[in-house]
Parts: structure tokens; C-alpha cells; sequence
């Protein structure tokens, strides 16, 4: 399971919008087995995706076509997997 704290519909929309008709069916309509986890992905070729399928089909447009680095060496896009923490920061004070 994914959890997201931010998601911006105007970036997803618009990457969304980038991607080829015929390729967007193409990946929507794919069937997805990950044999480490085991999990299944099945969606229909339709064009009525939510914000999360629509962030599905970027992220693997993206993983599928472009170049994807890492943080220590990133390219137009970059993954990776960073300690953080969640909470209230103080502002800087000069």
C-alpha cells in the first residue's frame, strides 16, 4: 500500500494529458503480478480515472519511457527512499 501526504491534480492532470491516448489504454488495461509481494493490478480501458489511477499511469509512463535516477544520482526524474520525519518545524530565525 501507497500512502500519499501530497498529491497535485494540476501536475497529474498535466502529465496525464502528455501521455499518448493509445498508450494510456495500453497501460491501463495491463495486467501487474509482483511475485515478491504478490499483488495484482487489473484496471479497464476506460477513460474515467481518478486522481490515483491517473498518478498510476504517469508513474509508469514514466518509469516505462523516460530516464529515472536516484537521489544520489538523479536524471529528468529520480526515486529513492529518504529517513524523514513528520511534524511542525520552527521557523528560521536570522
Amino acid at each position: 500500500m501507497k500512502y500519499y501526504l501530497y498529491v497535485s491534480d494540476r501536475k497529474v492532470d498535466m502529465l496525464f494529458d502528455q501521455i499518448p491516448r493509445r498508450l494510456r489504454r495500453r497501460l491501463a488495461a495491463e495486467a501487474k503480478v509482483d511475485l515478491k509481494i504478490v499483488s495484482v493490478t487489473l484496471t479497464s480501458a476506460h477513460d474515467d480515472h481518478t486522481r490515483y489511477s491517473k498518478l498510476a499511469l504517469v508513474q509508469s509512463y514514466i518509469e516505462r519511457k523516460l530516464t529515472v535516477g536516484t537521489i544520489d544520482a538523479p536524471e529528468a526524474y529520480f526515486r529513492g527512499t529518504l529517513p524523514m520525519r513528520w511534524g511542525v518545524s520552527e521557523p528560521h530565525r536570522m
